[in-house]
Parts: C-alpha cells; sequence; structure tokens
C-alpha cells in the first residue's frame, strides 16, 4: 500500500512514489506536489489537477482514462494506458512518452514538446507539426497517413506506417528510420541526413542525398527497392561512395554476389569497386548490394572503421 493508502499526511510533499499499489483508485490534489510515480497502479482510475507538478509517471494504469490538465507538466509518461483516448494540450510539455495507447487518435500541438514517442497507438491517425520537436518515435501507427514537416527534426522513426506515401522535407533531419513503410515513395531531399532505414519500402522511387559527402554516412534500402535509381545515377553513387571513404577513412565495403550475374552491364564497376579495396567476401556484412538486372541501385550500408 503507499502512502495514500494508508491514509498518512501527503499534502507537504513534493514527491510521491506510489508505484504499484493494487488498491489505489484515486490520486487527490496535492499542491505542491512536483513529481507524481504511480506505474502499474492497476485499479487508478483518477488523477486530480495538481497545479505545480512537472513531471507525472503513470505507464501500465490499465484502467486511467484521462490525465487532467496540468500547467506546469514538462515529462509525462503514460505508455500502456490502454483505457486512455486522448491528451490534453500541455503548453509547457517538453517529454511525452505515450507508446501503447491504443485508444489514442490525436497527439495535440505542443509548443515546447522536443522528445515524443508514440508508437503501437494503433487508432492514431494525427501527427501534428510542432516547432521544437527533435525526436519523433511513431512506429506501426497504421492509420497515421502522414508526417508533417518539422524544422527541428534530427531524429525520425517511422517504421511500419503503411499509410505513409511521402516524408517531406525535415531540414535538420540526421537520422530516418522508415522501414516496412510499403506505401512510401518518396523522401525529400536533407542536406544534414547521416542514417537512413529504408528496407522493406517496396515502392520507393525517390531517396535523399545527404551531408557534404553528398550520401548518407549509413544507409540501408530494401531488397525489393526496385526502382531506387537508374544505371547513371548508380555509377555517380558508386564514385561518391569512394570519395567518402577516402574522406572519412571507411574500409572493409563487402558486395553481395550472389544474385550479381557476370553478364550484367555493372561488371566493370564491380571490378573498380574490388581493385581498390572495396570488397571483402569474407566480412560477412552486405554494405553494397546489387538484386536485379536493370542497372538499378537497390540498397547500400557504409560503416565507419
Amino acid at each position: 500500500m503507499c502512502q495514500i493508502c494508508r491514509n498518512e499526511p501527503i499534502d507537504h510533499l513534493t514527491e510521491l512514489n506510489c508505484n504499484n499499489c493494487q488498491t489505489l483508485t484515486c490520486i487527490p490534489q496535492l499542491n505542491n506536489l512536483l513529481k507524481l510515480n504511480c506505474k502499474g497502479c492497476v485499479a487508478l482510475t483518477t488523477i486530480l489537477p495538481m497545479p505545480k507538478l512537472k513531471i507525472l509517471s503513470c505507464d501500465n494504469c490499465p484502467v486511467l482514462s484521462a490525465i487532467p490538465l496540468m500547467p506546469n507538466l514538462v515529462e509525462l509518461r503514460c505508455n500502456r494506458n490502454y483505457s486512455l483516448t486522448s491528451i490534453p494540450q500541455f503548453n509547457n510539455l517538453k517529454l511525452l512518452y505515450c507508446d501503447w495507447c491504443i485508444n489514442i487518435t490525436i497527439i495535440p500541438s505542443m509548443p515546447k514538446l522536443l522528445d515524443l514517442q508514440c508508437s503501437k497507438c494503433f487508432r492514431l491517425t494525427l501527427i501534428p507539426s510542432m516547432p521544437k520537436l527533435q525526436f519523433l518515435v511513431c512506429e506501426n501507427c497504421r492509420r497515421v497517413p502522414t508526417i508533417p514537416s518539422m524544422d527541428n527534426l534530427l531524429v525520425l522513426e517511422c517504421s511500419n506506417l503503411p499509410e505513409l506515401t511521402m516524408i517531406p522535407l525535415m531540414p535538420k533531419l540526421i537520422m530516418l528510420n522508415c522501414r516496412n513503410c510499403i506505401n512510401l515513395t518518396t523522401i525529400s531531399s536533407m542536406n544534414n541526413l547521416e542514417r537512413l532505414e529504408g528496407a522493406g519500402c517496396s515502392k520507393l522511387i525517390y531517396a535523399p542525398k545527404a551531408n557534404k559527402a553528398q550520401y548518407p554516412n549509413h544507409l540501408s534500402l530494401s531488397h525489393d527497392t526496385s526502382k531506387w535509381m537508374v544505371n547513371n545515377q548508380a555509377k555517380q553513387l558508386y564514385n561518391s561512395i569512394y570519395k567518402l571513404w577516402m574522406r572519412n577513412k571507411l574500409i572493409k565495403y563487402a558486395i553481395q554476389l550472389s544474385q550479381f550475374t557476370y553478364s550484367d552491364p555493372r561488371q566493370e564497376y564491380m571490378k573498380y569497386f574490388i581493385e581498390h579495396g572495396l570488397h571483402d567476401k569474407n566480412d560477412g556484412l552486405f554494405k553494397i548490394g546489387f538484386i536485379n538486372t536493370n542497372g538499378n541501385l537497390i540498397w547500400w550500408k557504409l560503416h565507419n572503421q
């Protein structure tokens, strides 16, 4: 039992821990409270508003259906709250983790939010643009049709979004994971992109050049991305990879030869890589790969030494 269930005086507290209290049903208003932990309170149905609260952790409270609006809240962790249907618009919130909140449909725009994790919110249909957001993880949100452009976003993980067709310009983005977005066709060009994961994006026809060396330091595209690049673009890419290798001392490129036919016109390019020490058949890591015989580059990876 927690302090509330034991009827202890709590009005003076600035921090309260009720984690895993199996009998707690309601947390009263506490005017001095700054931090509240109530994870795993399986009977909790109500949290009353608290004017000074800054940090609320209420993960795994399966019957908690609402979180009150609290003006000074900065961090909210409410993962796996299956009865939760909405998130209030917290104007001072900087961190929101609401993975597995399966009945949430909308994330409201919050002007100071920096970090949002909302994976496996299966009914979520809207993620708005937020001016200060830097980290967005929204994997397996299967009803989300669009990701808005956000000027300060650094990391975007949006794998398994079947309705997503385009990733717009994110000028500061450095890491993008969009694996298994089966209807994704376009990724906008982004000058700061360093890492792109796109395996399983079978309809992707355009992906960006990136960073000062023209391409990401790590890029992985699926074996079935058959429209990724045509021959002349592929040759330019090979040259850019080689320059990047020379500049950053990137070594041990393995070329996947299992599906490569020597009647393929790219044989001269493969030979070029082997001659320049970019091929290690014993490496076990496939860092540059070719699949079809139309001259299309399917996927490639670069790894630092």
